[in-house]
Order: C-alpha cells, then structure tokens, then sequence
C-alpha cells in the first residue's frame, strides 16, 4: 500500500510540472502574439504617415515609391477595417449572447485599421513577387502588378486549314 501512495504522489507531481510548463508556453506564446500585433500597429501608424505624405503626388523614399492610388488605397482600407471590425462586434453581440467589452473600443478600431491596412499589404506582398524592382532600380508595386496581368508574348501560329478541292 505504502508503494501505490508513492506512485499516485510521483504521478501529480509529474502531472504539476507538465501544467507549469504548459503555462510558461502559452503565456510566452501570448507575449509573442502581442508583441507581433504592437509591431504591426507599429508599421500600421508609419505607413499611414507616408501614405498621407504620399496622398497627392506621391512618394520616393530611396529605392521604394509610393504612388498616390497606392496610399489612398492603404488608408481607404484602414478605415473600412476600422469600421467594419466595431460594426462586426456589435451584430455578433446582438445576433448572439457574445458580451463584448465596449471599453476597449479604441483596440477595436485601432486592429481593423492595422489587420485591413497591414494585414492586405502582406498579403499582396505574399502572392506577387515584391519587390519589384524597376529598371530605374526603384521599387514598384504597379509595375509589378502589370507584368502580372499582361499573356506572355506569343508566337503567331502557320495553320494551313483544309478545303474542299484536298485529296
């Protein structure tokens, strides 16, 4: 009997250094994810700074351009997420018996402007090949995006059709 209480005494301790080390790693796991999301906020507020630089006639830092359909089209979309991730809230709460805490609006708005600003450039970036460099050794987005959508040239086809008079 003494041996089974030793096991059952080895087993929960076993068991207590899985949960403590299982907790050390999602809370370590949850600085990361918060210090990636200030990080992104982060590039979220500069972006939109050159961006509102970039508003009318563009902008050339070294080798990256930003043109001004380009910046309007980063802000346009900040302010749709800005928008969309409150309203999103607000009719999951009152479709559903979700509670959302309204204190923390700001963090609301300030995520949907860095997941829809951010978030849609790094998606871009993932399917087109970013950067493009142009010949004049400058970074564009545009140029890129028609190279993409022009056919490869292609050779132009000799057919010889049949007619009737054939044997």
């Amino acid at each position: 009997m003494a041996r089974g209480g030793a096991d059952v005494v080895i087993l929960l301790i076993l068991l207590a250094v899985i949960a403590w080390v299982i907790s050390i790693v999602l809370v370590a796991l949850m600085y990361l994810a918060m210090g990636i999301a200030a990080l992104a906020a982060f590039i979220a507020f500069t972006w939109t700074l050159l961006c509102l630089i970039a508003w009318r006639n563009g902008l050339r830092l070294g080798r990256i351009y930003i043109d001004a359909g380009n910046a309007r089209a980063f802000i346009v979309r900040g302010v749709l997420g800005a928008v969309s991730v409150p309203a999103f809230l607000l009719l999951a709460e009152y479709l559903t018996d979700l509670t959302v805490k309204w204190e923390y609006l700001t963090y609301y708005i300030a995520g949907g402007y860095t997941v829809f600003s951010v978030g849609f450039e790094y998606l871009v970036a993932r399917h087109i090949s970013m950067p493009y460099v142009d010949e004049d050794d400058t970074i564009s987005l545009r140029a890129s995006r028609q190279q993409e959508v022009l056919p490869p040239p292609s050779q132009p086809r000799l057919t010889r059709y049949a007619s009737w008079d054939d044997e």
